[in-house]
């Protein structure tokens, strides 16, 4: 049925990009990294990282809304003329479980929204459930971060490196 491909060529397209992937774990002597995105550091994406023993995990995202307004000299302002970083709540839910953590946030000069630097503890209900299950989703801005599932393996080989006392393995 030839008549069906432009339609369906269509439905793909208006559906919008497809979420980057697929995430990629690294695990060295010095931490863990897990991103979705690809390698060159050209995309934007999502990454979770942590240095062995330290209890915390790092997540860097990135969000279409732009709370930069203009450059004051060197220095990105917001509307109201406050210099970056901004700081804003990050929602971050695993199933049933939520949590609000303090984010900040600079321009996203690149790709024109804001990235977000969010500091979790590892031992934190949130991020213990994201160990067992690998779901995790980020919202800030009442925008929610659209990622490809993390696989569970590798959520629970970050949290082994991440959680205190962890290190790598």
């Amino acid at each position: 049925m030839r008549p069906a491909l432009p339609l369906i060529a269509a439905l793909i397209l208006a559906a919008g990009p497809a979420a980057a992937g697929p995430w990629r774990l690294h695990v060295d002597g010095d931490g863990a990294n897990l991103t979705n995105g690809d390698s060159s550091g050209e995309d934007a994406a999502t990454s979770l990282q942590c240095q062995g023993g330290e209890g915390k995990v790092t997540v860097y995202l990135f969000l279409d809304h732009r709370v930069a307004d203009h450059l004051k000299g060197s220095d990105w302002v917001d509307k109201a003329g406050h210099p970056a970083p901004w700081k804003t709540p990050v929602l971050v839910v695993s199933g049933a479980v939520a949590g609000d953590f303090a984010g900040e946030v600079n321009a996203d000069e690149m790709n024109g929204g804001s990235s977000v630097e969010v500091v979790i503890p590892a031992a934190s209900p949130v991020m213990a459930a994201f160990a067992k299950t690998g779901a995790i989703r980020f919202s800030a801005y009442g925008e929610a971060v659209k990622d490809a599932p993390i696989p569970a393996a590798k959520a629970a080989g970050l949290m082994r490196v991440c959680r205190k006392g962890g290190g790598p393995r």
